[in-house]
């Protein structure tokens, strides 16, 4: 998650609480220490702020991979914390995060560019990633 979320270290406080938005269609669900935390579609629900941060981070991860395509999803970008500021609309409002949508448009374009260099480095069999062992010999070690 984006350090613009997270901050520098803070305590966990149960009564530092504040909304989460699931803007999904389905509910969305997520186990912390056992305790699985429901988000209803296109609800909100408030829990303490560390929670929300978790669940938000997963949240976001799944609305990148299937509604965006973009595979890997933690690196942080604009798009990553566009979708972000969209699930904890009052944390992205309190520290000022504005993604406008020329700045996620071009973000999911370079990541799924770089998706698409990945996928056509994968499949080359002579990229240099793909070579064993050492291209030279070299000498025994002097003793």
């Amino acid at each position: 998650m984006s350090d613009a979320y997270l901050g520098s270290p803070e305590e966990i406080r149960l009564d530092d609480l504040t909304n989460i938005h699931n803007p999904l269609e389905v509910d969305f669900v997520w186990p912390i220490a056992g305790i699985d935390y429901k988000i209803p579609a296109k609800g909100d629900k408030q829990l303490p702020r560390w929670s929300c941060r978790i669940i938000a981070k997963h949240l976001a991860d799944k609305i990148l991979q299937e509604q965006y395509k973009i595979a890997d999803t933690n690196v942080d970008t604009p798009i990553r914390r566009k979708v972000l500021a969209e699930i904890l609309v009052e944390e992205a409002a309190e520290k000022g995060i504005v993604i406008s949508e020329e700045e996620a448009q071009e973000s999911l374009e370079n990541e799924q560019e770089r998706a698409s260099k990945l996928a056509q480095t994968e499949k080359d069999p002579n990229h240099p990633s793909k070579r064993k062992g050492r291209s030279k010999k070299l000498p025994p070690p002097t003793v």
